[in-house]
């Protein structure tokens, strides 16, 4: 999945670029569980992950926080 960004004028670089990050963590940690696992729910099951917050962070629609991604990390083997 590929996204254009383009700030408007008076955006916050910072806010701007943490959103760039998350969406890139996000997208890899996507790729890694349709790898392993095909869907989000199974990974979720699996792990004992609420579906619903896993869906909304991996959409951008809740703020990714650094416990996401070590826990990615660490169930999915994988550095992100």
């Amino acid at each position: 999945m590929s996204m254009a960004w383009a700030p408007k004028p008076g955006d916050d670089p910072d806010r701007v670029g943490a959103a760039m990050r998350q969406h890139e963590i996000a997208c890899a940690i996507r790729a890694a569980i349709r790898s392993e696992y095909t869907y989000v729910s199974v990974y979720a099951e699996k792990f004992g992950l609420k579906y619903d917050r896993m869906n909304a962070l991996l959409k951008g629609k809740v703020i990714m926080r650094f416990e996401d991604v070590a826990n990615a990390e660490r169930n999915l083997e994988q550095r992100f």
